[in-house]
């Protein structure tokens, strides 16, 4: 997976503090190296993270529910303008 070192940061300290089997990946957006996903086993809930124009340790996200009726859709649930890892860590652990 080609991201930005941001994403990659991110994504190596929620291993080590959600644990790597706690949730999918998703990367539905290759071009953009500044985002990710991260769904739940049952790819219900995904929560979108952005790192672009961001300092250091802020993320905009958005939560979103898959729609029962058309299962490629999501419905958003909450978007967060900025938040630190410890509020991204929380809402991680509180969806997934």
């Amino acid at each position: 997976m080609k991201k930005d070192e941001s994403i990659i940061e991110l994504i190596t300290e929620i291993n080590k503090e959600i644990g790597e089997n706690k949730y999918l990946l998703k990367d539905f957006w290759e071009g953009d190296l500044c985002a990710i996903g991260f769904s739940d086993l049952n790819e219900e809930i995904l929560i979108y993270v952005s790192t672009f124009e961001r300092e250091k340790g802020n993320y905009y996200i958005e939560i979103e529910k898959s729609n029962k009726e058309f299962p490629d859709k999501y419905d958003m649930l909450d978007r967060k303008e900025k938040v630190n890892f410890k509020e991204l860590k929380l809402i991680l652990q509180n969806y997934l």
